[in-house]
Formats: structure tokens, sequence, C-alpha cells
């Protein structure tokens, strides 16, 4: 535990907000990963500085990130034309999910965590 909160401190988080915040996502980590069926079309909810992503932008969640990645946001992976991305599961909006998979993003979004 010493050593995950020392390398969080190197890393320029503030260790116990760290272990906090990922003890939180841990959980609904597993949970969408249990929920979530791929792939599914979707749409991208607003566009980000950070991704080429549109508003309204077709994409097909093809998995669910790494849970590595998933220690700051959830994050899917999509593909877009012929490019693959990963982008927060909080951008995007399934078109044609199972039910399981319409709950369980609306349950993520719910949350707040959305832009």
């Amino acid at each position: 535990m010493y050593f995950l909160l020392g390398t969080a401190r190197l890393n320029g988080f503030e260790p116990y907000a760290w272990l906090k915040d990922t003890l939180e996502k841990l959980p609904w980590y597993y949970y969408l990963e249990e929920q979530l069926s791929f792939p599914c079309e979707a749409n991208v909810r607003k566009a980000m500085a950070s991704l080429p992503l549109p508003t309204g932008e077709p994409v097909s969640v093809i998995g669910l990130a790494h849970e590595d990645r998933c220690r700051i946001g959830i994050f899917v992976w999509v593909r877009w034309g012929q490019r693959d991305a990963v982008v927060p599961l909080a951008q995007i909006v399934p078109l044609n999910g199972d039910e399981p998979t319409r709950v369980a993003v609306s349950d993520w979004h719910d949350q707040g965590y959305a832009f």
C-alpha cells in the first residue's frame, strides 16, 4: 500500500485523494464490465478539445478500456471510420445497445460523470 501511495506522490498526485478516487471508480469498472455489450453503435455527446470527435458523430463502441486506464474515469474503445480511439464513457450515448448496456451507461451519466 505504501508503495502505491509513494508512486502516486512521485507522479504528482495527492496520494490519499488518488487512492480514494481509484477505490470509487474500480467498482464502477467491474459493474460496467459485466453490463456493457459490444459492439454498440453510439453518438458523441459533446466534442472535447483533446479528441477529434465532433458532437453527434456516430461511432462504434468496441470495448471497455483496460482497468488501468480507468483509474481517472471510465473509458471505452471506439471505432471512428478507420481509426480506433479511447474516449470517456461520459462522451458516448448508445443508440442500439441492449437494455443492460443502455441502463449501465445511463447509471454512469446519472452519477455525474458527464460534461
